[in-house]
């Protein structure tokens, strides 16, 4: 598989340790990292300052950013009025962050687990499909694709491709681990030619596990071939959970290496 690279996300890794987590990646030979929600939450508490510090940081560990991933929890989207405008505002100042650190993607999740019981389906649909016309058109200004990630729960996955469906020049995001979860990956294939991020990991397929590639029950073969046909040369992308610590990195990141190793099929 023809790549740009591959990148690992932060995960619980917080500003505080930054620097270390990304020395010990490009010790890895890993070329880009990716940012958490948390720590993307950190950076928009602290403002310029800590993102420029952010950049410092990547720029003299030699990484480069992959992609950043909109804060999701309790996403309201959705909704009307003030809480809709500030949900999708949050968004807007992610891109920005990208932007200024010169990121290939923003990750966004249209919802989080659904619909409240009180919310009208037709009038938040339409709403989250006018918030990513939003996303996809700064995006685009900006030079930063908005990508909308495939989601496993049922209302969650159909508001993801109800705005690709809707917003053409919308990117997207492929999660494998989401997939394999949902099943369906005829739904996803249609869209894997707009694809400019990867969320790469593996599950025993009961659970959203986030084990290395390899570690699980998925189908990397198939996954790759899926990517080849859909022409995609971007980073391989890994989305893992792991142990923050320090004493933690070294198994992590050879369990890491051979997670990039059981994608690209070496």
């Amino acid at each position: 598989m023809r790549d740009a690279g591959c990148s690992l996300c932060t995960d619980a890794i917080g500003l505080d340790r930054l620097d270390g987590f990304l020395g010990a990646l490009a010790g890895a030979g890993f070329t880009h990292a990716s940012f958490s929600t948390l720590l993307v939450r950190e950076l928009l508490a602290a403002g310029d300052t800590a993102v420029d510090r952010a950049g410092a940081l990547l720029g003299a560990r030699g990484v480069r950013p992959d992609w950043l991933h909109a804060p999701f929890r309790e996403s309201r989207l959705h909704c009307d009025g003030p809480e809709g405008e500030a949900a999708a505002a949050e968004v807007l100042r992610v891109l920005g962050i990208a932007a200024r650190l010169g990121a290939r993607a923003v990750v966004i999740h249209p919802l989080d687990g659904g619909l409240p019981p009180e919310a009208d389906p037709e009038a938040a649909r339409a709403r989250i499909i006018g918030a990513f016309r939003r996303f996809a058109e700064a995006g685009r200004g900006l030079g930063v694709p908005a990508a909308v990630e495939n989601l496993f729960h049922p209302v969650d996955a159909a508001m993801t491709f109800a705005a690709l469906e809707a917003v053409p020049d919308l990117a997207f995001c492929l999660d494998a681990g989401h997939a394999s979860l949902a099943g369906g990956w005829e739904r996803i294939d249609p869209f894997l030619p707009r694809a400019v991020a990867l969320h790469l990991h593996d599950n025993a397929g009961g659970a959203d596990e986030h084990l290395p590639p390899g570690e699980g029950g998925i189908d990397w073969a198939a996954v790759r071939a899926r990517l080849e046909r859909a022409g995609y040369h971007g980073v391989i992308g890994l989305e893992i959970h792991f142990d923050p610590t320090a004493a933690g990195l070294p198994a992590l990141l050879a369990r890491a290496r051979a997670a990039v190793c059981a994608v690209r099929g070496d």
